[in-house]
Formats: C-alpha cells, sequence, structure tokens
C-alpha cells in the first residue's frame, strides 16, 4: 500500500485539482494522430484498447471514432468524471499498476502517463499491461525523454509540479522486453520516448 505522501498519489491528487484546465490546454493533436495512426496500424479492426491514463478522454475519443472499442482508465476521479461527461464510451478509474484486465485487450495506449510512476514501480507495471493483453496484444508508450526522476515543472505549462521519470529511449527498451514484449519500433524526437511492442 501506498504512503499517503506517494509521488505517483500526489501526482494523482494535483491532477485532481487542475483537471478543467485540460480542457483548455492547446495539445498539438496532429502529433496525437500520427502516432495514433502507427498504433492503430498494428491492431485488429474494432478491436479493444485501454486508454491508461486517459485524462479526460481525448485519445480515447480519437480511438471511438476511429473504430476501435476504447475504455479509458485512469486514477484521477476528477478526470474520469470529466472524461464521462464529456465523451461516449466507458471510463474506468483504476490504478496502472494495478488493473482490473487480464487478456482482453488487443492494445494498450499509454500516452505520457508511465512517466508519473516511480522507476522502481515501472517492471510490475509493464507486468500488468502484460496481463491485460490479449497474446499479441500491442502496447504504445510516450515518456519524456532524459535521465532521472522527480518533482519538475518544466514539462507543464502551468505551475504545477508533478512526478516525472524520465527515460532514455535504450532504457526503456531494455524494461520493456524484460517485462516480455518484442519491440516492434522505438525512437525519439529529443523531446519524448515513444516504444510500440507486442505482447510475446
Amino acid at each position: 500500500m501506498d504512503a499517503p505522501d506517494c509521488p505517483t498519489l500526489e501526482t494523482v491528487r494535483r491532477y485532481d485539482a487542475t483537471a478543467e484546465r485540460y480542457l483548455e490546454r492547446t495539445i498539438d493533436r496532429e502529433l496525437i494522430r500520427v502516432n495514433l495512426e502507427r498504433f492503430t496500424d498494428c491492431l485488429p479492426p474494432g478491436g479493444l484498447v485501454l486508454d491508461i491514463g486517459c485524462g479526460p478522454g481525448f485519445d480515447a475519443a480519437l480511438l471511438r471514432s476511429a473504430g476501435f472499442r476504447a475504455v479509458g482508465v485512469d486514477l484521477s476521479s476528477a478526470m474520469i468524471t470529466l472524461g464521462r461527461e464529456r465523451f461516449p464510451g466507458r471510463f474506468v478509474r483504476a490504478d496502472m499498476r494495478q488493473l482490473p484486465f487480464c487478456q482482453v485487450a488487443d492494445g494498450l495506449w499509454v500516452n505520457a502517463s508511465l512517466l508519473h510512476l516511480l522507476r522502481k514501480d515501472v517492471p510490475g507495471t509493464l507486468a500488468q499491461f502484460w496481463t491485460a493483453l490479449k497474446h499479441g496484444g500491442i502496447l504504445f508508450l510516450t515518456v519524456k525523454d532524459g535521465t532521472g526522476e522527480g518533482w519538475d515543472n518544466r514539462a507543464s505549462r502551468r505551475d504545477t509540479t508533478r512526478w516525472f521519470t524520465y527515460w532514455e529511449a535504450s532504457a526503456l527498451e531494455n524494461v520493456v522486453v524484460e517485462a516480455g514484449f518484442e519491440t516492434v519500433s522505438v525512437w525519439s524526437n529529443g523531446q519524448w520516448v515513444k516504444c510500440i511492442a507486442k505482447k510475446r
């Protein structure tokens, strides 16, 4: 069980407190669409996708509009509430470190959410992802490029300090492979590291 001051839980509390702001954020939706297309090209048509760390549901909505059955998953109650209010479909409040899914998903979309976990929690969380996926299921990860972990507000457009764990491409690939995945592609644009992997 996490201590009350666990960085992951404190980060969730900060998202709860600022959730409404995310409806006003200007995000590069075109870049998201490009990444989604690379991901969904690996999936069966109409497959079930879990959007892990879905926030207010933008990406889950894009997945649904592309014909996929998307379930938004987030630990922030406020984000789940916003998702349910704004977008049709299923949203589940759950901790990615203890997912309530077993071999049901064709794909997991984990866009800029794994980076809020402590590094020591990532191998166990990847094991949860492996369990949630069907055999041959596809995992998409996006994390911040770099080294180290700690409280940081450089990645935020607001004055909200959150916990970030940074990853170099090789380190991310290693931990993903150790969790039982075969990497399809790992790349970086200097700011973000992205990984597409297949459950072995």
